[in-house]
Order: structure tokens, then sequence, then C-alpha cells
């Protein structure tokens, strides 16, 4: 039987390409049961190298990570809304680099 999502993790992300790859991994890191977790990485149309990264973590880890990519700068708030309308779990956490 599968379980169920329980927690989705939001990461918006804009040019964090120094810092992205860290941040994900404190949440696969953390001891909360993978298969209940899913992860989000909301791209906002970043130029460096951050998308790169973010598909080079999901290429190793078991946990669901959805990445999703604004073909242009819409903004934190925009960013966040899109990972909250693409979650599947019944609670949320919201990251914000800065």
């Amino acid at each position: 039987m599968k379980k169920s999502i329980e927690v989705s993790v939001i990461i918006p992300n804009y040019n964090y390409g120094k810092y992205i790859e860290e941040c994900i991994l404190s949440v696969i890191e953390s001891d909360f049961d993978h298969s209940k977790l899913e992860i989000i990485i909301v791209d906002d149309a970043s130029t460096d190298n951050s998308v790169g990264i973010v598909n080079k973590v999901k290429a190793t880890t078991d946990i669901q990570l959805n990445l999703i990519k604004h073909a242009v700068n819409l903004g934190l708030a925009k960013t966040r809304n899109t990972g909250i309308k693409n979650a599947k779990g019944k609670f949320f956490v919201l990251f914000r680099f800065g």
C-alpha cells in the first residue's frame, strides 16, 4: 500500500545555485519518513546553474522531488503559490533564502 504524502517542502529558487544543493540535502537528511515527504523546487526563471544542480540531486534521492520551472520571473509570492498549487501534502513547509 502506497503511503500518502504528509509534508510538502516548497523551495522557491531564483539564482540560488550557490545554496540550493545544501538546502535540498538538509531536507533529505532529515529523519522524516521519505515515503511521506515531497520536495517541490519552483525555479523562477533562474539564469545560473541552479536547475542543473537540482536535477543532479534529484537523480540521487528516493524522495519525490519535483522541479517546476517558470518561463519568466514572476517573483516570490507567485513562485510560492505555484508550489502550493502543485503540493500533495497535508502540510506545507515554505523555505526562503536571504
